[in-house]
């Protein structure tokens, strides 16, 4: 049973992923520069908010995985690892979303920033952002399949 978990969760992520990048990059109509805007005003909008993005990323994913330990959690339960995975999505994309309510910088801004300060291109961003995606739908179908069995 473990085998069919893992091959499932590796072929759903290796198809889902792909087709999703392809989906999201059509939404989003990710051009070169979306805003037209100057390498450096990008650079001054969003400095601050990448930093701010990148640690309620890894709050996101830490507090909650310090459950299994803080609280005496099997580690066999998978809803702290659930969480861990929502939650690095969900901080991150809620802040960027009130941002762009109240100031009007939008999200491709910042992918356009960590294109320029960190040398990845916005495909490569948008297939990790889908990936950990993937992964926190999987954390939380094995959440939901602990609790329902």
């Amino acid at each position: 049973m473990e085998a069919q978990a893992v091959i499932f969760t590796v072929l759903f992520s290796a198809l889902g992923t792909p087709l999703l990048v392809f989906v999201f990059a059509r939404i989003f109509k990710f051009g070169s520069n979306p805003a037209g805007r100057t390498d450096e005003e990008i650079i001054t909008r969003n400095r601050v908010g990448y930093k701010i993005v990148g640690a309620l990323f890894l709050t996101g994913l830490l507090v909650p995985s310090t459950f299994y330990a803080l609280f005496d959690v099997d580690e066999n339960a998978a809803w702290p690892a659930a969480l861990a995975f929502s939650f690095s999505v969900a901080m991150p994309v809620i802040f960027l979303k009130v941002r762009e309510i109240r100031s009007g910088v939008k999200f491709e801004e910042i992918v356009r920033y960590g294109e320029i300060t960190d040398g990845v291109p916005r495909k490569g961003q948008l297939i990790v952002f889908i990936f950990w995606i993937l992964a926190a739908v999987v954390a939380v179908g094995v959440a939901v399949s602990q609790s329902v069995a």
